[in-house]
């Protein structure tokens, strides 16, 4: 454990002026953008809040990070671990700020006649509150594609490093695109109809749905870490 607490410190410190500032950034546009154009738009950023451990691969192959593990006390599940904590924290932290701001930007733009008087924007954002699909549980439910995207995207990279990262991820994204758009046509699914049958589940166990998306995500994690340790193990430090 002591290891891999080392080693979120030690990608913390790799990654804090490369992407911490972009999050921030982002959250801050994103906090503006909601308060004038829809509320939603903070919480979005939850969802590539993870991506920000990009930059500690890229560093870690460059400077040749992995033979100084190699001559120290660490396994390379440690190493897989501390990549995905480390994204898993930055995930809930933004998920919380993020999460908070939408529910101020909510309160302040439902007060603008401007945005109400914008039907399209509005009937969405009434659309969504009759469902009971709510800012808190937006915010888990960004969470829980956040930490999709890093645990696809994370293994990706361990089994296939960064040079050949981007065509590793083109061809997951067309794979899992493509089976999301047969799902819709084979099952007939629709926005309108998902929010309807959620509706009665939400307005009983809405804070139920939270924390088991928030559960979802974090096995999501978890099952990245097994995955990218099982393909992996066997490869020298």
């Amino acid at each position: 454990m002591k290891n891999v607490i080392n080693l979120i410190k030690l990608d913390y410190i790799t990654v804090k002026n490369k992407s911490v500032p972009i999050i921030v950034i982002m959250i801050i546009l994103g906090f503006a953008a909601g308060c004038t154009l829809f509320p939603l738009a903070p919480i979005i950023i939850t969802m590539f809040a993870g991506l920000c451990i990009q930059p500690i691969f890229a560093v870690a192959e460059q400077c040749g990070y992995n033979k100084l593990y190699g001559v120290l006390p660490v396994k390379r599940i440690q190493i897989v671990e501390a990549r995905f904590t480390l994204a898993g924290i930055f995930l809930l932290v933004t998920a919380a700020v993020t999460t908070g701001l939408g529910m101020i930007a909510e309160k302040i733009i439902m007060n603008n006649e401007n945005f109400i008087q914008e039907n399209d924007a509005y009937e969405l954002l009434t659309m969504m509150n009759d469902a009971e699909l709510t800012i808190p549980v937006m915010g888990a439910l960004f969470f829980a594609f956040g930490c999709f995207f890093i645990a696809a995207e994370g293994t990706l990279i361990f089994i296939f490093g960064t040079s050949k990262e981007i065509p590793a991820a083109i061809g997951f994204g067309l794979v899992f695109f493509s089976s999301v758009i047969a799902m819709v046509k084979i099952f007939d699914l629709s926005a309108d109809k998902i929010a309807k049958k959620l509706a009665p589940v939400l307005s009983d166990h809405k804070a139920l749905l939270i924390l088991a998306l928030y559960a979802i995500g974090i096995a999501l994690l978890v099952l990245g870490v097994l995955v990218s340790h099982m393909v992996t193990r066997k490869r020298e430090l």
